[in-house]
């Protein structure tokens, strides 16, 4: 998924890249993403974050987890070396975790990992079209799938934060954080 980059996302040809005209948002790439993997009809659908945080290697993991689950997360927190995850950014995803946990009876380590994997299954039952374009898009997910009592199971994801990962900017994190609260709340 090229979701408006200056310089167009390069693959080997017999990698299939959607391309957006202009950034579109975090959620409107996940759409076209899904919608174009669905219509090929597979068993799963794993979403690698181009933000380098996330191992490819290890991402491909939560697959084998899928059949116990309609959806897979990749936490953090249950990744034991996970000590250089900076600290606004796992005080704020815990505190959110919690809410998510508190509001629908849940028992979840880390809500807001960018590593997932989803049965066609779930996807297909999920209105995701209808979800936000934004970073909220993977809430709405989640809480939606959680209003239908799918299962979501995590496994230890290492994450890395260095100089070469892409990291969402402070003022959309605090909105994103705002927009969650809100999710929970109704």
């Amino acid at each position: 998924m090229d979701d408006g980059s200056p310089v167009p996302i390069r693959a080997p040809e017999a990698v299939k890249i959607i391309r957006h005209p202009q950034n579109l948002g975090y959620g409107a790439a996940q759409k076209s993403g899904y919608c174009l993997a669905l219509d090929d009809k597979p068993k799963y659908i794993l979403m690698i974050h181009g933000d380098n945080q996330y191992s490819v290697s290890h991402s491909l993991l939560l697959l084998s987890h899928l059949k116990d689950a309609d959806i897979v997360l990749g936490s953090r927190h249950l990744w034991p070396q996970s000590t250089h995850y900076p600290a606004w950014r796992k005080t704020g995803n815990r505190l959110l975790t919690r809410l998510s946990n508190w509001r629908f009876k849940r028992q979840h380590t880390d809500l807001h990992s960018g590593a997932r994997a989803y049965t066609s299954k779930a996807l297909n039952t999920l209105d995701f079209d209808s979800f936000s374009d934004s970073y909220l898009f993977d809430q709405q997910l989640l809480l939606s799938a959680f209003k239908k009592n799918m299962r979501l199971a995590e496994c230890p994801m290492p994450p890395k934060y260095d100089e070469t990962v892409l990291r969402i900017a402070f003022v959309p994190a605090l909105r994103y954080a705002l927009g969650c609260l809100l999710l929970n709340l109704r």
